[in-house]
Parts: structure tokens; sequence; C-alpha cells
């Protein structure tokens, strides 16, 4: 005969297992990036949690992408000639149009605006003409050097 030792422990087993078997699966929570961009664009590209894919859009430039994403961060759109940096979160729908400016719309505008101020500032800082690496590397030893240095000292 089974004894109530083993049948509390058989009943508290199965107790266990049902309770733990019947939690719910939480649905992703999805992040809309939407906009439009010059008709003459080329390609358009969007990099979250560190891989860039591609993105499609339409004749008129107007794109709309799904993400999902479990904890905010930056995303980075590019149209291949111009790289842009946004604030996106959990839920959030972004809004971007980029034509001769740039402007956000939606639920982060006020961050996103604050990071394209900060990101022309500081372009604006290495100088006008400075547009990636492979300008401040290509010069010649003499003008990369004075240009280094004269980075280094507008920081100050």
């Amino acid at each position: 005969m089974i004894q109530l030792e083993q049948l509390t422990a058989i009943a508290l087993f199965w107790s266990a297992f049902f309770l733990t078997a019947c939690t719910q699966e939480t649905p992703p929570v999805y992040t809309i990036v939407q906009g439009t961009v010059p008709s003459e664009t080329e390609a358009l590209s969007i990099n979250y949690q560190g891989e860039w894919v591609d993105l499609a859009f339409t004749k008129d430039g107007s794109f709309v992408d799904t993400l999902v994403i479990d904890t905010p961060q930056y995303v980075f759109l590019s149209t291949g000639d111009y790289e842009i940096r946004i604030y996106a979160s959990p839920g959030d729908e972004v809004g971007i149009t980029l034509d001769s400016t740039l402007s956000f719309s939606g639920s982060n505008v006020v961050i996103n605006d604050y990071l394209y101020e900060y990101y022309q500032s500081d372009q604006e800082l290495n100088g006008a003409e400075f547009h990636g690496h492979k300008w401040f590397f290509s010069k010649n030893e003499t003008d990369y050097i004075q240009y280094r240095d004269s980075i280094k000292t507008a920081w100050m």
C-alpha cells in the first residue's frame, strides 16, 4: 500500500508541475520605425542589436520596419551616405523624415532631437569637411599631424 507521505509527495510533485506548466509567455513588444528618405536614395539599412539589415522602401522614399527589442537601445539608420542614431524603447513608434533637414516624431522625439543636435555640433567641431576616417587618414603625414593636433586643442 502507498503510505500517506508518498501520496503527499506525489501530489506535491504534480501540483508543482501543473502550476509551472501553466505560466503564460509574454508576447514580444514591437517597436515601429517609419519615415521617408529622399526618393533618390539607393539603399537603406538599419542596425539594431548589432546586426545590419536592409530595409525595403518605396519609390517615394517611405519605409516602415518593425523591430523586436526588449530593452531601450540605440538603433542606426543608414542611407549609405548618411547615418542617423536613434534612441528606441520597446513599444515606441519612431518617425523619421530625412530631406534637406532631419526631423523626428514619436514618443522619444526630445531624446532623438538632442542626439542629432549633439552629432551636428560634434561634426562641426571636427571640421565641416570631415566626412569619415578615409578623408582623415588619407592626408600626407604633415597635414595629418597638423589636423590631428588642431582637433586635440579644439577640445581644451
